[in-house]
């Protein structure tokens, strides 16, 4: 796993769920972690003292955000703000950092839409392959906490498993499997055998009907600390990104919602 957390945020908008998720994850999981934000100035002409102005108000912005979710022992803490496009920005920014998890919030006027599906997360998703975490409203505790994954048995679903898996090793969480499209529970139990050993436990429950609907319930009954769900599959879960059913999980959750694209 690379050492390194990137959180995508918007200087203007005062909502810190996402950071502070973020700061919680990297802190958990032994990281650092990477605050980016980009900011348009349009195509008027303008001069060289005010493009240096309105940086040094995006970086105050983002200093004082850091500093409003600071706590002992959190993970080393960096800022990038840059000129450009917030989506393309991130998405730079992954490519020459190389973050294990991309994380994003909900986001203002400042540059970002909201995350719904069109909006930067979406453009982000589509042109990354590693997991992005959605967060609108902070979940349960990382360390110790719950995390719930969706599982068909298809090759994205099964690296979103090993996904949690192993981010549950790394943070003392529990696992909840919710398997859906006639996948077994021993099936399911042998394969989180395959890929964790004996060191995890997993709680799997099967789901015959509306799986979103399960991982929703399931996530505010247990105040999970995230949903992970895999993307690209041949499954059920494929139109997670796309369908209505993804637009009700990642639009309508209160918990954060990681996206694992299928590895190739």
């Amino acid at each position: 796993m690379a050492k390194l957390v990137l959180v995508g945020i918007d200087p203007g908008y005062r909502d810190v769920s996402a950071l502070q998720w973020a700061l919680e994850w990297a802190t958990a999981t032994k990281q650092d972690l990477l605050v980016v934000s980009g900011f348009e100035i349009g195509q008027a002409e303008i001069p060289p003292e005010f493009h240096d102005e309105m940086l040094a108000e995006a970086h105050a912005l983002i200093d004082a955000k850091i500093d409003s979710v600071e706590k002992e022992h959190r993970a080393p803490t960096q800022s990038l703000i840059v000129e450009g496009h917030p989506a393309q920005v991130v998405i730079d920014a992954v490519h020459s950092r190389d973050p294990s998890l991309v994380v994003l919030g909900s986001f203002g006027d400042g540059g970002y839409d909201q995350y719904a599906v069109g909006g930067v997360a979406h453009e982000v998703m589509a042109k990354l392959s590693r997991p992005v975490a959605l967060v609108r409203h902070v979940g349960g505790h990382i360390t110790g906490g719950e995390m719930i994954v969706g599982y068909d048995g298809t090759a994205a679903t099964d690296d979103a498993l090993k996904w949690v898996l192993n981010a549950a090793r790394s943070t003392g969480a529990r696992v909840t499997v919710v398997a859906t499209g006639g996948t077994a529970v021993p099936e399911v139990s042998h394969r989180v055998e395959e890929l964790a050993g004996h060191g995890i436990e997993a709680q799997i429950i099967t789901v015959p009907g509306d799986h979103v609907d399960e991982l929703r319930r399931l996530g505010d009954e247990r105040s999970a600390a995230m949903i992970v769900v895999g993307s690209n599959g041949a499954g059920r879960l494929r139109e997670l990104l796309a369908g209505d059913e993804g637009a009700r999980l990642i639009e309508r959750s209160d918990r954060p919602v990681v996206i694992v694209h299928q590895s190739n």
